[in-house]
């Protein structure tokens, strides 16, 4: 009995002393063991660790959001030239965003004797492709062209001094004009006929350019004071919804441009007179980001890139224009999070607008 007794202790015992045993990794390691011990038992806890996040987890802290494995492709109207093109950020090594000045930086590159406006990248649903759809200026008249073919599928005349273009899901085309401030709706048929009249014409001071909601089904219409939101109804008419002002103050007036915060549904940049803001479209809400003097175009992307055509900076040979691009992306300092702003000029070309290369409406 006694024996029994003593080989139960024992077992009791041995079963404790694993027990401590297999707990002691997932605590510090014993001081008591040996340097070659502690390295040991350290590299068999590192390999217990998911190996698909190591391999991932880069080897020194990065200094920069560009996110390389995104598209960075910008659409600019080059006044100039009379010409639309599209440059890839991505061509560029390092950032050294001077590099879009060379040829193969340029994807596409379309041109007419009108001067170009605006222009925004979209599938179309009436012709079953990838489109470019143009506003010019002088001209007046507004487009659709196949981007693989360049060939003119649709064309109607529009507003003198066009600033704006927006395809909706249906397919169909709203130009927006600045002089007197009118928007133009354009019904297109299955056949794409240039010969479509307008279906409706709503002025609005100032009007300059428009984006697409499809989560709120509203067109947004950049004017004067604000931003205006428009309904399509079943008979393809606007229907003024929300109007959000840019501020009260003097210095709040002259909206311009509109482009969707990617990656932040119901967010968008606002240019104006002096100001970047940011458009809450959830919350009905407008507040400054930054100084921005005549941003007249502004393209963002998901990494918090931001690419804009500033008038008045570098050489122009008109008020609006310029040789520039300013270039604002995130970059980490000691830990810090900053924006970095660059600038890369053209000695050939002057850009009036510029715009993500996005089919995604938001």
């Amino acid at each position: 009995m006694k024996r029994s007794l003593f080989v139960l202790i024992l077992l009791i015992m041995g079963c404790i002393s694993m027990f401590v045993s297999c707990n002691v990794s997932d605590g510090p390691i014993d001081e008591t063991l040996s340097t070659d011990a502690q390295t040991q038992a350290s590299t068999e806890a590192e390999k217990s660790e998911d190996a698909t996040v190591a391999d991932k987890e880069p080897t020194n802290i990065p200094n920069s959001f560009f996110d390389y494995n995104l598209e960075h492709k910008i659409i600019a109207t080059d006044s100039k030239n009379r010409k639309l093109v599209v440059y890839d950020m991505n061509k560029c090594i390092d950032e050294r965003w001077n590099q879009l000045r060379n040829d193969d930086a340029i994807v596409w590159e379309w041109g007419e004797k009108s001067g170009i406006s605006s222009a925004k990248y979209r599938y179309s649903q009436y012709y079953g492709r990838y489109v470019m759809i143009i506003a010019t200026n002088s001209a007046g008249w507004c487009g659709i062209v196949d981007y693989e073919t360049q060939e003119v599928l649709w064309r109607a005349q529009a507003n003198y001094n066009s600033h704006g273009i927006e395809m909706l899901p249906n397919g169909d085309i709203v130009v927006i004009g600045s002089e007197p401030g009118r928007i133009l709706y354009f019904p297109l048929t299955q056949n794409g006929e240039s010969s479509n009249p307008t279906s409706q014409e709503i002025l609005l001071p100032g009007a300059h350019d428009a984006l697409y909601d499809p989560d709120r089904e509203t067109l947004w219409v950049v004017y004067d004071h604000g931003v205006q939101g428009y309904k399509i109804d079943e008979n393809n008419q606007l229907i003024e919804t929300l109007n959000v002002k840019l501020g009260e103050d003097e210095e709040d007036t002259w909206g311009h441009a509109i482009a969707a915060c990617y990656g932040q549904k119901g967010k968008y940049l606002v240019s104006a007179w002096k100001y970047i803001y940011v458009f809450d479209a959830e919350n009905g809400t407008m507040e400054r980001a930054y100084n921005a003097l005549e941003a007249k175009g502004i393209a963002y992307f998901e990494d918090g890139t931001t690419v804009m055509t500033l008038a008045r900076v570098g050489t122009h040979s008109k008020d609006w224009l310029t040789n520039s691009f300013n270039i604002r992306t995130r970059k980490l300092k000691n830990g810090e999070e900053f924006i970095s702003e660059s600038y890369v000029s053209f000695s050939d070309r002057e850009f009036y607008k510029v715009f993500a290369m996005n089919p995604s409406y938001n």
